[in-house]
């Protein structure tokens, strides 16, 4: 572990200082208002820490702990064992002076690049005066601030600078940040030159600019360029955009003095925030705009395109709309597409397959001046669904002055509203509703409102359906009105304007005028049909304000009740010419003798309607006079006239069809050291789907962003899975055919019979998956006495087709985890630090027993071969390690005086070091020592002295992916003192006994090679212990024993650290502190071959919480 170096070990954040709040009064925006460090636990962290004179960053810059990110982001690019890999920006010019910045996958920062030969930089801000191309390849992530890429200058230069952005990774806003100058995902501008885009890559953006009250929220793509002739091109036709694009807003482009050119196919475009009134896709441009969507497009949040009148703006500047985008919109103020265009107009196409689904207005026509031309194909949709919006249509024309409109619609067009909503001034609007297309409206099919003294015309020509509670409705004040019906309309015409004279309506197709009244003012040809009848049970009115034409077999149909009141009545305040049939129908099934007004002309009438037909058949004829037409019933007092009708159904056999349907649900987590849940996303995909296998790069994106250096990820593992399936069934019902007979039945009253509509079947809605059914009714007729009843039954059959499909829904789920563990790495160096140090230590002690051996001969010698096996337990994170050491030495001591011995001694050493982990991380000291004693024995107390000075050298490996290797020199001396006293008890020899030691080493300057290579300046560090221990032996003839005991107390130097540098950064790798108190024991046993030659052998231990040491050593001691 070590102090972390965001924070510098004060565990706030450094963003805010611990408040929690921002410079500029917010929440802080890096710990989300907690205060807390989000990079260390309690101030501490794995491997890295501030040599000394680092300084924290002072806590009240803003976002200054992301600043310093870059310390960790540079550690991360040697990660080269990992596929995700991150390896930051780099920028170079050629000799063109064009810049390019290529990215790996890089985790931003909040700062400014100006340096056109930056070899690492995570700067968001790319801000380099000079030509750019930019270049992200696939698989490449950019995270963190985002990117930011903008090459002007203030004035703008003279000599153009293009700036061109190859885009086929990731680029993502991450922080969440919610100033809109700093939070979308991916910023390109300038001033300077034209602007070109390509690529299949994606942008998105969690930035919160909008949700706190910023206009312009945070887009995930935003491109501008100012300055006269600067362009922006996005794709092209060869080669258009896709990818995913997603933010509070999706898209913003913008050429502020030119033209903009965009191509798209499929992708996905998505504004978050529509319910604040941003779009998702955002194009402006001041000369002409091309926008091309093809591959269905999905548009969340709508598209909004504008023609703006800025300097390079001209009379030419034209809008061009070609798209099959799939476009929703649930904004109750919004749109589905908006086209502002100005004198030279627009054209919008709408291509097979386009869909949109909208709350408010699918299509918003604004020409200031010029003509919109507006098509859609057939296969097009656009669905107005919403019922709370203040417009509420499928297409709003609204144009200022002249604009104009030409629409030709082959697709289908529905609303809750009005189907299309027109509002000329003084421009022209022609609609043509071409063969198999449909507009529609709950409340008009069409509505009209044209402001007074607009001078426009309006001309709408149907060929296929027009329908709504009003076909047609509003005001005109324009020149003319055509309305010319072809085809299906279904709905009342309710039209009011003072152009009378040059208002008509030709119905050459049948208009159904529905339930309710219709009035035109204008003029009525009909040569089709013209259908006041329905079953509402009420009357109808048509009014027609000028004259009425009806031509050569056309056919009028109306209702006939059973008094004046409830029968369908013309009303025409000019001349009526009569030609074609007429049909009249008895409401409730059968007529009621008298006279009923059919039609009244105020300016007279001409003509007449032949042939006359009744339902049911009865004795009837139509009566004229100079302004009206009168239908005549003429029944007996002993005949009456009905009519019935059944329906009855009939099923086929069953088809059935069976299908197989496999639902993949694939989560990915990404987990960092078995707890902590950085990535989790689930796709609709199997685990070997491209999309699968770009989360698991996501998540392990989000592992080695948060894990840093010594990080290890392994292959994803799955950890659940399940397999569920059921099966659904549904029938399709559909006519087939029918059949229908009349027959006709004679009663004799007296009697009651049943007429009208006996039994009814709900086959209108077919096909559909409902089952068809049929209810009876019908009403009682009664004959009376002596009365001769004929009644009409007419009987339909109708065949029904059964396709049901049976659907075998299985779902597979699997969950699949990425593991990633940090390990600390370069730990092998403290371990060297401690194996040099207990080396030195050994030496040391066995100097200090050699001192004062108690013999009486001149010279005192002694020679031992040893092994010492230690092991240090795991800390805090921090591997253990095993030490293995081998060596020899000897020495040779001489009485110089009565009570004083002094010597000299050697040691050569070999320690082998090998640490606890995932990871080879691996060491070993070659060490020789010297060193001097000697020993004062004034009986009973005796003092020990011994120093020692070693060389030698030390090689250690580690391997996290490649291996990293040093040899660096190392040095080593230390010092020892002890005193005792000595006496007899009971024939053994007690001697107790305090003392201390002192072991110091020192490192030369070294750089690994290779791998994640640490470099680190010569470094010494020490160890002081203080002890008091007792000694117990016994000498029984030529064998000799004691044992020993020592209570220890290390006062100084438990801590192993060592500052490095990893790639420029500063660290320090920490070690295992050891404890401050432990124990020491031996055994020895010594056995006399010869009067002054001994063999012996002993046992060594040191102990302490978290370390054991063990020791032997075998030799033989000569005094002579």
């Amino acid at each position: 572990m070590a102090v972390c170096y965001y924070c510098n070990g004060s565990a706030r954040c450094a963003g805010c200082g611990g408040t929690g709040v921002q410079a500029d009064g917010r929440v802080c925006a890096l710990c989300g208002g907690n205060g807390r460090c989000q990079r260390c636990t309690n101030g501490q962290m794995f491997v890295s820490e501030p040599v000394p004179g680092h300084k924290a960053a002072p806590p009240g810059l803003m976002r200054s702990g992301i600043r310093l990110a870059l310390l960790a982001g540079t550690a991360l690019a040697t990660l080269a064992w990992s596929e995700a890999a991150w390896a930051d920006c780099v920028t170079s010019t050629a000799g063109d002076g064009t810049v390019t910045l290529a990215c790996g996958n890089t985790i931003t920062s909040s700062n400014i690049n100006h340096n056109g030969n930056n070899p690492s930089t995570v700067a968001n801000y790319q801000a380099i005066e000079a030509p750019i191309n930019v270049t992200l390849n696939s698989g490449v992530t950019i995270s963190g601030w985002g990117l930011i890429v903008y090459n002007g200058t203030q004035p703008a230069s003279a000599t153009s600078r293009p700036l061109n952005v190859v885009n086929n990774g990731m680029v993502s806003h991450t922080v969440g940040w919610d100033d809109p100058s700093e939070s979308d995902g991916l910023n390109i501008g300038t001033n300077s030159g034209p602007i070109r885009y390509s690529g299949n890559g994606s942008v998105t953006t969690n930035g919160t600019a909008n949700a706190i009250g910023n206009f312009a929220g945070s887009t995930a793509l935003v491109i501008g360029a100012s300055g006269l002739g600067n362009s922006v091109t996005v794709g092209s036709q060869v080669a258009p955009v896709s990818g995913t694009f997603t933010g509070e807003g999706g898209m913003r482009l913008v050429a502020e003095n030119s033209s903009l050119d965009a191509w798209f196919a499929g992708g996905t475009i998505t504004a978050t925030r529509r319910e604040s009134g941003i779009g998702a896709l955002d194009i402006q441009a001041a000369d002409s705009i091309n926008l091309s969507m093809t591959g269905g497009t999905v548009v969340n949040g709508g598209i909004g395109v504008s023609l703006t009148a800025g300097p390079g703006h001209n009379l030419s500047s034209l809008l061009t709309i070609a798209t099959n985008a799939q476009v929703t919109n649930a904004y109750s103020a919004g749109a589905g597409l908006t086209a502002f265009s100005r004198e030279a107009g627009a054209t919008v196409t709408l291509t097979s397959g386009a869909l949109f689904n909208v709350a408010n207005i699918g299509v918003l026509l604004l020409p200031n001046g010029g003509a919109a031309h507006f098509t859609t194909a057939a296969g097009t949709t656009i669905n107005q669904t919403g019922t709370t919006g203040a417009v509420r249509t499928g297409l709003w024309f609204t144009p200022t002055g002249t604009g104009s409109l030409v629409a030709d619609l082959s697709g289908t067009i529905a609303a809750t509203g009005t189907g299309l909503l027109l509002q000329p001034v003084n421009g022209n609007a022609t609609i043509d509703i071409r063969s198999g297309a449909s507009v529609s409206g709950d409340v008009a099919g069409i509505q009209l409102s044209q402001s007074a003294g607009g001078t426009g015309l309006v001309d709408i020509r149907n060929f296929g359906t027009l329908a709504g509670s009003a076909a047609v409705a509003g005001t005109t004040t324009g020149t003319a009105f055509t309305l010319a019906n072809s085809g299906t309309m279904n709905g009342a015409v309710n039209l009011a304007g003072s152009a009378v004279s040059t208002s008509l309506l030709t119905n050459s197709g049948t208009w159904n005028l529905g339930t309710g009244n219709s009035a035109f003012s204008g003029s009525v040809t009909n040569s089709g049909t013209l259908n006041l009848s329905d079953a509402s049970g009420a009357a109808n009115t048509l009014t027609v304000s000028g004259n009425l034409t009806f031509g050569a077999g056309s056919n009028a149909r109306l209702d006939v009740g059973s008094t004046q009141p409830g029968t369908d009545r013309i009303l025409v305040s000019g001349t009526a010419t009569l030609a074609g049939g007429l049909t009249a129908i008895a409401r409730g099934g059968a007529f009621t003798g008298g006279t009923y007004t059919l039609l009244t002309a105020n300016g007279g009438i001409s003509g007449s309607f032949s042939p006359l037909s009744t339902i049911p058949a009865s004795p009837a004829a139509l009566r004229y006079d100079a302004n009206n037409v009168f239908l005549d019933v003429s029944l007996a007092n002993n005949q009456s006239f009905s009519m019935s009708s059944r329906e009855s159904l009939v099923f086929n056999a069953p088809s059935v069809t069976t299908n197989r349907v496999t639902i993949y649900s694939t989560q990915v987590l990404g987990r960092l050291n078995g707890g902590t849940l950085l990535y989790d996303q689930t796709f609709g995909v199997p685990f070997s789907d491209p999309a699968a296998q770009a989360g698991i790069e996501a998540a392990r994106a989000a592992i080695t962003t948060a894990g840093g250096p010594g990080l290890i990820i392994g292959a994803p593992v799955l950890t659940a899975s399940s397999t569920t399936t059921a099966t659904t069934s549904s029938t399709l019902y559909s006519v087939a055919g029918s059949n229908t007979t009349t027959t006709s039945e004679t009663t004799f009253g007296p009697a009651d019979i049943q007429t009208g509509v006996l039994s009814s079947c709900s086959v209108g809605s077919l096909p559909s998956a409902a089952r068809p059914a049929c209810t009876t009714g019908g009403t009682t007729f009664h004959v009376g006495d002596a009365e001769e009843n004929f009644n009409i039954i007419q009987t339909t059959q109708y065949t029904i087709d059964q396709a049901t499909s049976t659907t075998s829904t299985t779902t597979q789920f699997e969950q699949w985890t990425l593991f990633g563990t940090v390990q600390a790495f370069g730990i092998v160096h403290t371990a060297v630090q401690s194996g040099a140090l207990d080396a030195n230590l050994r030496f040391l002690r066995r100097l200090g027993d050699e001192a004062n051996v108690g013999t009486d001969e001149p010279f005192h010698s002694w020679v031992e071969g040893y092994g010492v096996w230690s092991h240090e337990k795991a800390q805090g994170g921090i591997s253990g390690d095993n030490r293995n050491q081998y060596g020899f030495a000897g020495g040779i001591s001489a009485l110089v005086m009565p009570d004083v011995t002094l010597g000299v001694g050697i040691d050569h050493g070999n320690t082998d070091i090998t640490l606890d982990r995932a990871f080879v991380e691996s060491g070993g000291i070659d060490l020789t020592q010297i060193g001097v004693n000697a020993g004062l024995t004034l009986s009973p107390w005796f003092a020990n002295l011994a120093a020692t000075y070693g060389f030698g050298d030390a090689d250690t490996a580690h391997a996290i992916g490649a291996a990293s290797t040093a040899s660096y020199g190392i040095r080593t001396w230390g010092m020892l003192a002890e005193t005792g006293y000595r006496f007899d008890l009971d024939g053994f020899d007690v001697a107790p006994s305090v003392g201390f030691d002192h072991t110091d080493m020192r490192s030369d300057d070294f750089t690994e090679t290779g791998g994640l290579a640490l470099t680190a300046n010569g470094y010494s560090t020490g160890r002081t212990r203080i002890w008091a221990g007792l000694d117990v032996g016994q000498r029984l003839g030529n064998f000799d024993w004691s044992v020993n005991g020592r209570l220890v107390d290390a006062v100084a130097g438990n801590e192993r650290l060592l500052p490095v540098t990893f790639f420029n950064a500063p660290m320090m790798v920490m070690g295992i502190s050891e404890a401050e108190i432990g124990g020491d024991a031996g055994v020895r046993v010594s056995y006399k071959i010869m009067a002054d030659v001994d063999l012996f052998a002993r046992y060594d231990g040191r102990f302490r919480d978290g370390f054991t040491a063990h020791a032997a050593t075998a030799g033989m001691t000569v005094s002579f």
